[in-house]
């Protein structure tokens, strides 16, 4: 039997480009998150134990993203990150990854 699984998503904006998905090399290998620019995918998961949701710049998706989770994958932790560049998003990460805390907040 399918034994229940956690699964952290890295959702990049879709005007995300290599420079981005760069910037989170080091988050993936030490998290082993998923990582793409697609909302289902980042919610799917019946099924899971936990499904978190790492968003980097909502304001870039046409909607409010912590409501569009809630609507429709109910469950999902919601985790924003802004970041105005990779060089930024890679710090923010880092931070992360020094204090072995994959998710912000009490995360």
């Amino acid at each position: 039997p399918r034994v229940p699984v956690e699964r952290h998503y890295l959702l990049l904006p879709p005007d995300a480009d290599w420079q981005w998905v760069a910037a989170c090399q080091g988050y993936w290998e030490k998290f082993h998150i998923s990582l793409g620019t697609n909302l289902d995918d980042a919610g799917y998961g019946p099924g899971l134990k936990i499904r978190a949701v790492t968003v980097i710049n909502p304001d870039k998706w046409p909607e409010n993203l912590k409501t569009f989770f809630e609507q429709n994958y109910p469950g999902v932790k919601y985790d924003p990150i802004l970041a105005r560049s990779p060089r930024e998003l890679k710090m923010i990460l880092q931070w992360r990854i020094d204090k072995n805390r994959p998710l912000g907040g009490a995360g």
